[in-house]
């Protein structure tokens, strides 16, 4: 047991820096034994014209009407393995185990934070903010269609007409490294970067731009339309999304040592080592992300995830 909360422990903390869209999401525990489900329940905001807010005198106004809604999440497990021989595990065993956890957490960590960021770029009923504010995809070049703090700014207000709470005073934008390193050649950004907090206050941070607080992960993702690569971006507010983390599915290690499978493998050849995570995210308020697609000059096509054929 001692051992395997080491393990346990060396998973946690190498996954934990490549988490980049899980450190802004509120943290939702499920007890064990209350289904494969959780749902969020709430009220839609109150009409606030002044008009509708008058009083006559003598006269008792019409009430307004609580709204209910609900969102459901549905609990998924997810994890993976490798195996691995004896003759691997001849040799400075504790030195092979702790490669191979290492590898393990850093595949983890980029399946867990792509799970959060699908569902939260899944909701484009809300709106997409293409660069340089064109009509859609169709309109985008490599050339016209990089970023810039005009966008940024844009991108800000749109949280802000709602009202949206922001984290530490500035909303999360979260970028690919090709789309951060335009934005760093952008003479706009040079002359903000010079007033930015030096202090790294989430994983991934890279500097602060007119209410935006700029983070880089290459959990980004990236589509290919035509000849270009699509980057899907995301500014994000506090309370937009939820994780959910079941009683007992906390991300853990499960270790096999060679010989641990009885009669199965009667040579005692081989062993197994693996993750097991069981998690939820669940999007609470739409209007609190914006999704950002542009494009990059790096254009990189060859690491897109999946192909659009029509916009």
């Amino acid at each position: 047991p001692e051992i395997k909360t080491y393990y346990d422990l060396r998973l946690i903390r190498k996954a934990g820096p490549k988490l980049v869209y899980a450190q802004f999401a509120g943290k939702t525990p499920l007890p064990a034994n209350s289904g494969n489900s959780i749902e969020f329940r709430g009220f839609k905001d109150l009409d606030t014209n002044p008009e509708n807010a008058m009083l006559t005198e003598g006269k008792t106004p019409d009430g307004q009407n609580l709204v209910p809604y609900a969102i459901v999440a549905e609990l998924i497990s997810v994890g993976t393995y490798v195996s691995f021989s004896d003759i691997i595990m001849l040799t400075a065993i504790d030195l092979k185990m702790k490669e191979i956890v290492d590898k393990l957490s850093n595949q983890a960590s980029v399946i867990l934070d792509k799970l959060i960021r699908n569902t939260i770029i899944s909701h484009y009923e809300v709106g997409v903010t293409y660069a340089g504010r064109v009509d859609g995809l169709s309109k985008m070049s490599v050339a016209n269609s990089k970023i810039s703090v005009a966008d940024i700014r844009f991108l800000v207000n749109i949280l802000k007409r709602v009202n949206a709470p922001t984290i530490d005073g500035m909303y999360p934008l979260v970028l690919h490294p090709d789309v951060v390193l335009d934005l760093q050649a952008d003479e706009a950004y040079k002359e903000m970067h010079k007033y930015a907090r030096p202090d790294n206050l989430f994983n991934g941070y890279v500097g602060d731009v007119a209410g935006a607080r700029i983070y880089e992960s290459t959990n980004v993702k990236i589509s290919k339309y035509g000849d270009k690569a699509i980057y899907w971006c995301s500014i994000i507010a506090e309370g937009a999304y939820d994780t959910v983390s079941l009683e007992g599915g906390a991300l853990r290690t499960i270790i096999k040592p060679v010989g641990s499978s009885g009669s199965a493998d009667p040579l005692e050849q081989r062993g197994s080592a693996g993750w097991k995570a069981t998690t939820a995210t669940a999007v609470k308020v739409p209007e609190y992300i914006e999704t950002y697609a542009c494009c990059a000059s790096y254009n990189a096509v060859e690491d897109a995830e999946d192909e659009i054929t029509a916009a």
